[in-house]
């Protein structure tokens, strides 16, 4: 009976699962404010031949806009393209985990620890963005599967390429080589080993002796600089509200660890896994720049140890109870989801935007502004943006990595008329906060109009828009 289970029932239950997850989500996609438009605008450039730290700031590995360079020449500029990288991933985490069921306890452990990780609020909320943590989260997966199967060459080869999408992705790497080293499978470390080289050394060697010391200092040395971001107490509390049921799945991985039904799945397999889980929760704890997208592949590993939990249970009550509490947690996370999230960050006005820029600039004018929508509208409406200089986040002025003088500077001297910046704008019209993010606000009220505003609904920092028309001579 089980293997009919493995072989047919689960299988089919997954994918049943996995495209009623499309179907929820597929209508909600919408172009949202987001740093994933960064990285489709320097795929772009790359297309056109520039390369990243040399012609352009990027303070990551250079994975991520090969990629989306890619998918540009492929079928050109398109939101709608980019949002469904997070969703195929999400299909390729429920692949992995449900190929985990045919060592683990019970049927029906996989399709258990896909229905958890579907019914994240994590996964719900993260998905609605192209963002790095995706393919982060599928390599992470896929490493721990390999692990399980020997090939921790492969797990390497993976894991190389999850850093050379960012580089705390190697958080994970860490923990995996660490699990190994304490099993003392020295062999298996110097295999693991070699396939990080073999991607990530490689890569990174690559790049460093092409571009010099420029590379290292936007992906390394910039990097550990950076200071507090979100307050951390705030993303811990929001996960415990929303996400309970992963909580839950916490709290029981050391009882379920050494419970005699759990043991079926091989010793190895439980304490790699949670030495990556291990190594991902004090990453979550101590990385000063913590972000909430960052805990899906937790959530991740999480599932799969919900699988383990749900497929020991021995007793048909114990498991139609199991299942119960699914149920109740995906109708409370879809709940949560349409309430909370769904609407959030949405770019309502993103045509007229678009035509409004394109009515009020020649095609050669370039454009600059706020990193969060404005290299979607370039891209949309076919204008550069001024001198490359695409990335425009707050705390890269901050930290001083960016200088307010030299980016006035560098805009003035590309003519640069356009400036879009998002805003909070009172009732009486009043602008009280938000263009000063990307230039000094000084410089908006001596030399910049606004042109046109546009509002927003649902945001996380601001309620309007601003198309602002500037002095080129400045």
């Amino acid at each position: 009976m089980r293997a009919f289970v493995l072989k047919f029932l689960a299988p089919l239950f997954v994918l049943g699962l996995v495209l009623g997850f499309f179907a929820f989500k597929i209508p909600t996609l919408a172009p949202r404010f987001s740093d994933g438009h960064v990285y489709s605008y320097m795929g772009s450039l790359i297309a056109q031949g520039w390369v990243p730290y040399r012609d352009f700031y990027y303070s990551s590995p250079p994975l991520l806009p090969y990629l989306t360079a890619a998918l540009n020449l492929i079928w050109g500029p398109s939101w709608r393209v980019d949002l469904w990288v997070p969703l195929l991933c999400a299909g390729l985490d429920a692949l992995i985990l449900l190929l985990f069921a045919r060592r683990a306890p019970g049927g029906f452990s996989g399709a258990m620890a896909v229905a958890l990780l579907l019914s994240s609020f994590c996964l719900f909320a993260t998905s609605d963005f192209a963002t790095d943590v995706h393919p982060i989260t599928v390599c992470i997966l896929l490493a721990l599967l390999l692990s399980s199967r020997g090939l921790f060459f492969m797990a390497g080869l993976v894991l190389g390429l999850a850093g050379l999408t960012k580089i705390y992705a190697l958080v994970g790497a860490f923990g995996l080589l660490a699990g190994l080293a304490g099993l003392r499978r020295w062999q298996a470390v110097l295999r693991v080993g070699y396939g990080l080289a073999a991607t990530f050394g490689l890569v990174f060697l690559g790049f460093y002796l092409w571009l010099g010391q420029p590379f290292l200092d936007q992906v390394i040395v910039n990097n550990l600089g950076r200071g507090e971001g979100i307050d951390k107490g705030a993303i811990f509390t929001f996960f415990l509200k929303h996400d309970p049921l992963m909580v839950l799945m916490f709290a029981l991985v050391p009882f379920a660890f050494f419970h005699p039904r759990c043991k079926a799945l091989p010793f190895d397999v439980r304490f790699l896994s949670v030495c990556m889980l291990a190594a991902l929760t004090v990453f979550y704890g101590f990385y000063p720049d913590t972000y909430y997208l960052y805990f899906l592949p937790g959530c991740a590993l999480l599932a799969f140890w919900g699988g383990i939990i749900g497929g020991g249970l021995n007793s048909r009550v114990g498991q139609i109870l199991a299942w119960i509490l699914l149920g109740a947690s995906l109708f409370y996370t879809a709940s949560r989801y349409r309430s909370e999230q769904r609407d959030a960050a949405v770019i309502v006005d993103l045509p007229r935007i678009v035509d409004r820029v394109t009515t009020i600039t020649e095609a050669t004018d370039p454009i600059y502004g706020d990193s969060e929508f404005t290299p979607l509208v370039a891209l949309l409406s076919a204008r550069s943006i001024a001198d490359r200089l695409v990335d425009t986040n707050s705390k890269f002025f901050k930290q001083g990595i960016f200088d307010f003088d030299e980016r006035l500077t560098a805009v003035r001297k590309a003519g640069t008329r356009i400036i879009l910046t998002k805003a909070i704008v009172d009732e009486a019209g009043m602008i009280l906060q938000g263009p000063e993010s990307v230039l000094p606000r000084e410089f908006f009220k001596q030399r910049c109009m606004v042109d046109s505003s546009w509002p927003i609904t649902h945001d996380y920092s601001a309620n309007a828009i601003l198309i602002w028309r500037c002095d080129p001579s400045f």
